[in-house]
């Protein structure tokens, strides 16, 4: 895997439109997980000129409703995983790693 060609902090002040070629692989604790087209956010202009990190915050888990445990920025639509065909993952770059217990644990403590 080649190494990310930006540095973690140029990416979270980067703004979405400016990233628009990139994908965000968002994954939870519950198993959860989906890859989000970047392009697709900018077309929304109250989004475009969001950065990164203001998404990463805002971001939800689809199946706990809770908060990401991982977001990484991703090169290719794959995200973390590697492709079917072709080569392995391009590169990823973590944004954001919660270091404690994942979400889905906190929401049930039980």
């Amino acid at each position: 895997m080649q190494e990310s060609p930006y540095d973690r902090a140029l990416a979270l002040a980067a703004q979405v439109r400016t990233m628009r070629d990139h994908f965000l692989d968002v994954s939870c604790g519950c198993g959860d997980r989906r890859v989000i087209a970047l392009g697709m956010m900018a077309r929304d202009n109250r989004v475009a000129t969001a950065t990164l990190a203001h998404v990463a915050l805002r971001l939800s888990c689809l199946g706990c409703r809770t908060g990401p445990d991982e977001i990484h920025l991703c090169a290719t639509i794959n995200g973390m995983q590697a492709p079917i065909f072709g080569a392995g993952v391009v590169w990823t770059m973590p944004l954001l790693t919660r270091e404690r217990r994942p979400s889905y644990h906190l929401r049930h403590r039980g």
